[in-house]
C-alpha cells in the first residue's frame, strides 16, 4: 500500500518527466512501461502533445487490435509505443526502439530484465539507453531491483565458473570428468510419460515425430 501510494504521488511529476526526456530525442522511437492505468492515461494524453503518434497496448486490448498496434510500432509508423511490462514485457522483438523508460519500477527485477530484452536481443545494432522515473519516496524499491539484479549476475557468473573446465575439457577431447547418460530414467503411468536426461537426446531417442500437441515451458533460457 505504501508503494502503490507513493507512485500516485509522483504520478504528475514522473508523467512530466517521461515526457521531456522523449521531447529530448524526437527523432527516436520509445517504448514507455507503465505500472497503474493512471499512467498510461496521463502519458498518452501529455505525449499526444508531442505530435507523434502514439500506440497504447493493454490486457483488454483485443488479439487483432494488439497485433495491428505493434506491428505500427515496429513499422515505425507509431513513435512511441506505451503498455504494461506484464502485457508487451515478454517474447516480443522490438529492436526498432533503442530507447526505453520506466515510468516507475515495481519490485519484480524479472519484468525489469524481461522489458530491457526487449530492445536489447539479436539484431540491434545500436546502443540501448533505459530510463527510470521514480520519487525519492520508492528509493527503497530501487534498491531491492538493483539488489537483484546483482544476485542473478552473482549466480551467473558462478555457473559459469563451475562448467567452464568441464566445457573446455568437452571441447578439446580432453575430458577428466565422465559426463552423465544422456537417458536417466523414466516413469509413466495411465495419462502421463517422465522422462529423465538430456533434452535433446530425450525428444531425438523418446519421442516420436509429430507426437506432441502442446508445448509448456518456462522462459528465459539464462
Amino acid at each position: 500500500v505504501g508503494h502503490s501510494r507513493a507512485r500516485r504521488a509522483s504520478l504528475a511529476a514522473r508523467v512530466e518527466a517521461t515526457a521531456k526526456l522523449i521531447e529530448s530525442e524526437p527523432g527516436e522511437s520509445w517504448i514507455v512501461w507503465c505500472g497503474l492505468n493512471d499512467e498510461s492515461d496521463a502519458l498518452e494524453k501529455r505525449l499526444a502533445k508531442l505530435g507523434h503518434l502514439i500506440v497504447r497496448v493493454e490486457g483488454p486490448t483485443s488479439e487483432a487490435e494488439k497485433i495491428d498496434r505493434i506491428d505500427r510500432f515496429t513499422s515505425g509508423e507509431a513513435r512511441i509505443l506505451l503498455s504494461k511490462p506484464r502485457v508487451c514485457g515478454f517474447g516480443l522483438n522490438l529492436q526498432i526502439a533503442a530507447r526505453q523508460i520506466f515510468c516507475g519500477i515495481g519490485h519484480s527485477w524479472e519484468q525489469y530484465y524481461q522489458c530491457l530484452r526487449r530492445s536489447w536481443r539479436f539484431g540491434q545494432t545500436r546502443e540501448v539507453t533505459a530510463y527510470v522515473v521514480t520519487s525519492e519516496m520508492e528509493d527503497s524499491v530501487v534498491s531491492n531491483v538493483l539488489r537483484k539484479e546483482q544476485d542473478a549476475k552473482q549466480m551467473g557468473d558462478q555457473i559459469i565458473a563451475n562448467v567452464k573446465d568441464l566445457e573446455c575439457e568437452a571441447v578439446h577431447g580432453k575430458a577428466k570428468t565422465e559426463l552423465p547418460p544422456g537417458i536417466l530414467g523414466e516413469k509413466s503411468g495411465d495419462t502421463w510419460r517422465l522422462i529423465h536426461g538430456d533434452c535433446v537426446e530425450a525428444m531425438e531417442k523418446k519421442i516420436e515425430p509429430d507426437s506432441i500437441d502442446l508445448s509448456v515451458f518456462s522462459p528465459p533460457f539464462a
